[in-house]
């Protein structure tokens, strides 16, 4: 695993991407901006013979980067895991060691390597990812979830960690929001029952679900449908053509409010650009609530302290959470030996 040369042609998300990647494969995990000046200098795509317009571009690409890393300081709120010096000259770790990282700062990490794993743009070669790697996604998204919905967070994508089948997984489920109905296995369409009875997750990778600690009345609960993705083509991932099916052909009676969110490891490309705004709200109306990795780490944040204040909640996947810093330290290891 290889880290490209600074991608002039990408966006800025993928640039400073690129620069904390290169923080990372530093010994001490610095990056000097005067190397970034350098690079910039030396490029073909300020090759002009106007010398104070090379220096005013080449102060506006630093200056925007900048900017981006502080909005991402302040989107993540504590869970960023990089720091701009005082003077302003260099990127560093917020500590000295991996090790000393809080696990919603690993959680970013993650995000920011897996995020470049399929693609050519940022790092020189793809990343080989086994699912068993892939499922740290799954175990960061479930408990962001809980984070975010301030409940449950049920881990329902295939393979659940209890090994359960796709039925025995709805009716524990239904169990355990309440005021499910779940149709009987002989009531089941039969198209549906030949055909889907053996689906691993039926495309719903966690369910989650608010809980009252005083209200137990029908509707009080509010449910939310996510799916879990890690490629490029996750714009065409949508769990709510699961959900309606789900809805149709397995409840007598399904939640009366409910939603619909996908959990991504990138970062958006949709600061400062109106036209970046217009395609953000498109597809939150097509796919739902967008769980990004500047959402992503601190709600997971959320959700592990959630699960420390509230034992009566359910929040799967928190004894999977030191596989991250693992993951972390084995693909960081190979960034710093290419």
């Amino acid at each position: 695993m290889t880290l490209n040369t600074y991608p002039l042609d990408k966006s800025y998300e993928d640039k400073l991407d690129w620069l904390e990647l290169s923080c990372l494969k530093d010994e001490y995990f610095i990056y000097r901006i005067s190397e970034l000046e350098g690079i910039i200098e030396n490029s073909e795509a300020l090759d002009s013979q106007d010398i104070q317009s090379e220096d005013a571009d080449k102060e506006s690409e630093i200056s925007v980067l900048l900017d981006l890393m502080g909005q991402r300081v302040r989107a993540l709120d504590g869970a960023y895991p990089f720091t701009l010096s005082e003077d302003g000259h260099e990127i560093s770790l917020v500590h000295e060691e991996l090790h000393q990282l809080k696990v919603s700062q690993h959680v970013y990490l993650y995000c920011l390597l897996v995020s470049h794993a399929v693609r050519d743009d940022v790092l020189g070669s793809k990343m080989q990812l086994t699912n068993d790697d892939r499922d740290l996604m799954q175990v960061c998204s479930t408990i962001a979830l809980a984070g975010y919905s301030g409940g449950n967070s049920y881990s329902f994508g295939f393979p659940r960690p209890d090994k359960t089948g796709f039925y025995d997984a709805l009716v524990d489920v239904c169990e355990r929001v309440k005021e499910w109905e779940l149709k009987p296995h002989k009531n089941i369409n039969a198209h549906v029952r030949e055909n889907l009875w053996s689906v691993k997750d039926h495309g719903i990778d966690i369910i989650s679900w608010t809980e009252d600690d005083v209200d137990d009345q029908p509707g009080i609960r509010s449910v939310i449908y996510g799916q879990v993705a890690t490629g490029d083509k996750w714009q065409e991932k949508s769990v709510k053509e699961y959900r309606e099916m789900l809805h149709k052909y397995f409840f007598d009676a399904p939640p009366a409010q409910y939603s619909d969110a996908i959990f991504i490891p990138f970062d958006i490309d949709y600061h400062r650009r109106s036209s970046g705004q217009d395609k953000f709200i498109y597809f939150t109306e097509k796919l739902g609530f967008i769980m990004h990795r500047m959402r992503i780490p601190r709600f997971f944040e959320k959700g592990l302290k959630l699960n420390s204040e509230r034992p009566n909640l359910l929040i799967q996947r928190v004894n999977d959470i030191k596989k991250l810093s693992a993951f972390n330290n084995v693909k960081l290891e190979q960034l710093k030996m290419a």
